[in-house]
């Protein structure tokens, strides 16, 4: 087994940290723990573009610790941020107006994350062809939702709930 080390830079957006060591973790022959990490990536930008489109919803004119707790029940709510839940995938399409399931490349998500399911739950040991898969089919997951977010200026939703006082969203609106 190969040692991995990941560089994280500044400004670099959570699910491009979990691309990257996916890539990394590859590239050292560690399959499983590559495809694990694929689909965290996956699943990190699921929850900032549903924290972005809750944004949008101008809930926070009606109160920012308001979406900061809408925020939290979602979390709450889903023990991971897939689309293939039903009821996620059913709201990620209300709030993005993304048919994100027509998408060609939906099937082959959906057995990337059944075969991420086998490897943290069962223990299967992914082959080299099937890590490279699931980090392919990962990586066209991240871009289709990275394209239904406003590239620049940006600020990560994720930041929203974690830190207050940058966000904005700690104490009274407009304050």
């Amino acid at each position: 087994m190969r040692d991995v080390v990941l560089v994280v830079h500044p400004g670099e957006e959570p699910f491009d940290v979990f691309l990257t060591a996916a890539d990394t973790l590859l590239a050292a022959d560690q399959f499983p723990a590559a495809v694990v990490s694929a689909q965290t990536a996956c699943e990190v930008i699921t929850e900032t573009a549903i924290g972005f489109w809750l944004w949008e919803l101008q809930l926070p004119s009606r109160g920012r610790q308001r979406l900061k707790n809408v925020l939290q029940v979602l979390r709450d709510s889903f023990r991971t941020f897939t689309l293939t839940n039903e009821r996620l995938g059913r709201l990620y399409v209300a709030l993005s107006d993304d048919p994100i399931k027509e998408h060609p490349f939906w099937q082959r998500y959906v057995e990337h994350e059944r075969r991420r399911h086998r490897v943290v739950h069962k223990g299967y040991v992914t082959t080299r062809d099937e890590a490279e898969q699931s980090l392919a089919v990962a990586r066209e997951f991240v871009e289709r939702m990275k394209g239904t977010l406003p590239l620049a200026p940006y600020e990560p939703p994720g930041s929203w709930w974690e830190d207050e006082e940058a966000s904005g969203l700690g104490g009274e609106p407009n304050a």
